[in-house]
């Protein structure tokens, strides 16, 4: 239950991220701005980055699930290997929640 609280906060995060931006202008002290600025582009370049590439994994295993299922002749191959490929996007637990049988 923790581990999809922190997903759910990391999620968050990344949709605020840009809104943060215009707030920063607004800091007291100048001098800080431009660190500011640059910490959040890279924790925002950071995000981004680790979501194409559960974005990608999520795709190939999704693929290869229907690949695999459609050459073993199991019904409803394409269903399957959605769902698979959409859970897969869950880091750490979409795995698991993939191998529960409907």
């Amino acid at each position: 239950m923790n581990s999809l609280f922190v997903h759910l906060i990391a999620l968050l995060f990344l949709l605020e991220v840009p809104k943060n931006y215009g707030r920063l202008y607004d800091i007291k002290l100048p001098e800080l701005r431009r660190e500011y600025l640059l910490l959040l582009a890279k924790i925002y370049n950071v995000w981004i980055q680790f979501f194409r590439v559960q974005v990608v994994t999520g795709i190939i295993i999704g693929v290869l699930t229907w690949l695999q299922f459609v050459l073993m002749g199991i019904p409803q191959a394409g269903v399957i290997g959605l769902f698979t490929g959409l859970t897969s996007l869950i880091p750490n637990i979409g795995g698991l929640i993939a191998l529960v049988p409907r």
